[in-house]
Formats: structure tokens, sequence, C-alpha cells
């Protein structure tokens, strides 16, 4: 079969669609992925898992709220892909959260891309990544990219808040112009960082404030962050959090990097 030329070629999942029970999504060889609709979420005891491959693009004020478990494991060969559902267009879409005790969410071989709107965005925030209140368990993201993000109000390709958050050999690219941090550290959060690129982003590459946070970045580069405005220093805690870059003295865990503001 072959569907194409229509104003939709996906398939679009309402806002009370598919989560009564535990749901797996599989990609699709003749649509153009899904695309959920504004008010979809993942209720606290449920999970969604995507498969290999699966694509989600959605629209501007379409966020993707996680308040269960996500379980999210593309391969090499075949990524995951959650995006806008136009590329071209001027406010993307607003991102993916994950919020509360029970949310978790475990993602591989992820792209989350064009994430620039704050419409229908629960912080009013255009954040790529959103992890609020996730205590109990952790988000792991890993062989992943948060690229393109960006735009006119508060953003950040991840944002962590009260939150554990656990991220492995990941790329975080800004888009040229407009990008505020690559990675921003709120209240009481554990981030790991490890084997990752937080590289040429227009914006900071880490900004960490007030004075509970713990932020480990190791065997990563953060180079030719903040090309944008007056951001002077790559990385920047305002407060008294424990931010350590490099972590073991030996030299496979060292950190390259340019400006520091601690």
């Amino acid at each position: 079969n072959i569907i194409t030329g229509n104003a939709l070629n996906r398939i679009r999942v309402e806002a009370d669609a598919l989560m009564n029970a535990d749901t797996t999504l599989y990609p699709q060889a003749v649509w153009e992925g899904y695309e959920f609709r504004a008010g979809f979420s993942v209720p606290s005891t449920r999970a969604l898992t995507l498969q290999p491959g699966v694509i989600i693009a959605n629209m501007h004020d379409a966020e993707l709220r996680v308040y269960g478990r996500l379980h999210a494991s593309g391969t090499t060969t075949q990524p995951i892909t959650l995006t806008a559902a136009s590329e071209s267009a001027v406010y993307g879409w607003p991102g993916l959260l994950f919020d509360g005790p029970s949310a978790a969410g475990e993602l591989q071989y992820v792209n989350v891309q064009t994430a620039s709107s704050n419409y229908g965005n629960a912080s009013g925030m255009c954040n790529s990544l959103d992890a609020r209140n996730v205590l109990t368990h952790e988000v792991h993201l890993a062989h992943s990219q948060i690229t393109d993000f960006g735009g006119w109000c508060d953003n950040s390709g991840l944002y962590v808040e009260n939150s554990h958050v656990v991220v492995e050999d990941t790329v975080f690219a800004s888009k040229p112009n407009d990008a505020q941090q690559a990675l921003r550290v709120i209240g009481n959060s554990t981030v790991l960082v490890s084997r990752s690129q937080i590289e040429s982003n227009s914006g900071r590459a880490l900004l960490v404030e007030g004075d509970t946070a713990f932020v480990k970045v190791v065997n990563s580069t953060i180079i030719g962050n903040g090309t944008v405005g007056q951001v002077f220093d790559a990385v920047r805690n305002t407060g008294a959090a424990s931010v350590i870059l490099g972590g073991e003295a030996d030299a496979v865990a060292a950190v390259a990097l340019e400006g520091l503001a601690l």
C-alpha cells in the first residue's frame, strides 16, 4: 500500500486513546509514524513502549507527558525519533516531560529534535526533555541525540528539577542562535553525565542553580558553547551545589572544557 499526498500521513493518537493498559507502538512501513494530540499522557500506572524505528511527530501544542513509564530502546540502524510535525515550523513542538514519583524513562538510541514551543508545555518552557520530581525512579538517556532545541521562551536541551537523571554517550546540539543552555539542573537533583558531547551550543553548556543538586560530568567534551549573547562561561554554578567535572584523577575521566564559573 502507498499512503501519500494527504493533509496527514501519520497515525493520529487522541488524548484519551491507548493508555487504558500498557501499550507498545511499532514502526510503520506505510504511515509516516504517529502524532500524539495535545493532552495525551502516559498515566502513573501505565507503561508506553516504543519499538526501534518508531517516529512520533507532534504539533506545537502537544507535549508528550509521562507520569508512568516510557521504554524507548532504538538501535544504531533504527533509532527512535521524537520530533515536530513540521520541522520547518517556527514553534516546533513542546518536547518530552517526565513528571512525578511514578515517572521513569529508559531511552536508548533516541533522537529528540526541534523542541522549541511552550504552547501546551506544562512548565511554560521550551525544553526538549524535562524531568520533574522524578526521585523514586530515574530517567536514563543513552546513545541518543538532543538537537535543534532553542526558542523565544526559556529553554534547555535537558531540564532537571528535583529528579534523578543519568546520561551516557549522548550529543547535545542546539539551534544556531537562540538556545539558553544545553543542560539546566535545579533543586534536589542528581545528574550523572558520561561519554557525552556538549558542543557548539549557542547558549551555556551547563547551568546549575540552588544549593542541593549533585552534578558529575566525566569522559565528556564541553567545547565551543556560548556563541550567542553575553554568555562567557560554559559551566555556571549559581549556588552551593556540588558540581564535579572529570571526577577521577586519571586522564581517561577528564572533561575537555572551555569556560568555567563555579
